[in-house]
């Protein structure tokens, strides 16, 4: 662990000067919140595969299980990047080539040598399988809303889901291209990414409670009183963090 780390003398995370940092991370900590929407229509797909439909059991145990996986792995990584990378005062280039090579060493020289193969695996298997989803889910929630709202027939979803995927994978091949070469800019791209996607949260968490408790959603299948509760506890936080950032990022200098 770096010496600044363990001494204490590393500026604290919670303070209004480090809010906007705290908010990019929530942002997509442990995903972001359109997985529920992404879940559902990969269950909708297995089902309409297999040709055979589940019950509500069975999408519960499901959905737990990969959201579970997904939260241990995000707290797995928040805790390796605290612990080696954190404090360390390097600067991290801007290229994929050059940072990737910083974080295989990083890595290595704290945990040793023979951990090389391990990291660089566990570094490609996490980015393509990353890319791999996100290529696939925003087309498919894409396809699925304008096939929804333009009233086309389900025939024609996958060829809009296939049209989708190239654009959106084109779109985000440009801008990666475009902005890769600036550390400064490619930071700030990052950060109003998971900024706006913080912030439109409070709305896809109301649309997935009001779903989930409408007459869409047989009554047996709904969420207790417990849960519910819990729910609108977490939309209150949201919506609260929210302000709180949106009146400092405005207002702030005023005070």
């Amino acid at each position: 662990m770096a010496e600044s780390a363990i001494n204490g003398t590393l500026l604290s995370p919670w303070t209004l000067a480090s809010l906007p940092f705290l908010i990019a991370l929530m942002g997509w900590m442990p995903a972001p919140i359109e997985l529920s929407v992404w879940h559902s229509l990969w269950f909708k797909a297995n089902q309409e595969t297999r040709q055979k439909k589940t019950n509500a059991r069975e999408a519960w145990m499901d959905f737990h299980l990969g959201y579970g996986l997904c939260l241990l792995l995000a707290v797995l990584f928040l805790i390796l990047g605290a612990i080696v990378m954190h404090g360390t005062g390097e600067t991290f280039a801007a290229s994929n080539a050059a940072f990737t090579k910083q974080f295989i060493e990083l890595y290595t020289s704290k945990l040793g040598a023979w951990t090389t193969p391990i990291i660089v695996a566990a570094a490609f298997i996490t980015m393509f399988s990353t890319t791999f989803t996100v290529l696939d889910a925003y087309p498919r929630s894409l396809s699925e809303g304008l096939r929804t709202g333009l009233n086309v027939g389900a025939k024609h979803g996958r060829t809009l889901h296939l049209l989708l995927m190239v654009v959106c994978g084109g779109a985000g091949w440009w801008i990666i291209h475009r902005f890769v070469g600036s550390q400064q800019v490619f930071h700030a791209l990052i950060d109003t990414v998971t900024i706006i996607a913080f912030l439109t949260a409070p709305f896809f968490g109301w649309l997935n409670y009001r779903l989930i408790t409408s007459e869409h959603t047989p009554k047996s299948a709904q969420p207790g009183i417990l849960l519910k509760g819990w729910s609108l506890l977490g939309l209150t936080f949201k919506v609260s963090f929210s302000l709180v950032y949106l009146y400092f990022r405005f207002f702030g200098a005023a005070l």
